[in-house]
């Protein structure tokens, strides 16, 4: 396969190395200036495809769950952000924790808490996708996700199915059953802020108070709260 560049007429031209070219052919490892920009042409084969395939996977996959990493959650949930601000749109930001993992790691082992965690991030994931959200593992047995254009009722409506994803399907793991569940916490975009920090954080506090109101349950703070 050939590939070429070809500048159609550009004020400050193109280069390819030192030259100022037209219409050049391109080979491996040639270095561009587009205006002010440094592009590097690079052609990848199949093995070298896999390989940069398995390395952006490793960076931005939690192994465990399948799910994005938070760092790629976080620039996912500011772009999100700022478009449902632009729009003028609502946003709903939840916080959720496993309830009794703790328990399930002293009675059964780590393997069956890690196979809990990773088979309720599935779940979760699957719920998430549908409604256009993302989720993340923020840690541990804690995640955090966002779904764009939810309103209060949606919000709660969603949390619900996640809330019923977890708790109404026991997993089983080498003839170990468990039935976790999950609390959660929710908070929404704008009433109960405009920052990715703020949204967070009240969602966080929502969390606490469904755990200290039993666990098991979607908690919505206040529409007072700023």
């Amino acid at each position: 396969e050939a590939w070429q560049v070809v500048d159609l007429g550009s004020t400050n031209g193109t280069m390819v190395g030192a030259n100022r070219v037209a219409t050049q052919s391109l080979v491996d490892g040639d270095r561009l200036l587009v205006g002010e920009t440094v592009l590097k042409f690079t052609y990848h084969d199949e093995i070298e495809e896999e390989f940069h395939q398995a390395v952006d996977h490793l960076m931005n996959i939690d192994d465990l769950t399948g799910l994005p990493v938070q760092r790629v959650f976080q620039v996912r949930f500011q772009d999100a952000l700022l478009l449902c601000q632009r729009q003028q749109r609502p946003m709903a930001v939840f916080m959720m924790d496993m309830d009794g993992l703790k328990k399930m790691n002293d009675c059964h082992g780590h393997l069956v808490g890690a196979h809990s965690i990773a088979t309720v991030g599935r779940r979760l994931g699957t719920i998430l996708h549908a409604v256009h959200g993302v989720v993340s593992r923020f840690g541990g047995d804690e995640f955090s996700a966002f779904v764009p254009n939810a309103d209060r009722e949606q919000a709660l409506e969603i949390g619900e199915r996640m809330r019923r994803a977890v708790a109404d399907e026991p997993i089983t793991r080498e003839q170990v059953t468990v039935n976790p569940t999950m609390s959660i916490g929710l908070a929404l975009h704008p009433t109960h802020g405009v920052l990715m920090e703020q949204l967070t954080r009240h969602a966080d506090e929502a969390l606490y108070k469904a755990k200290r109101e039993g666990r098991n349950r979607i908690v919505a703070i206040p529409l007072a709260a700023a």
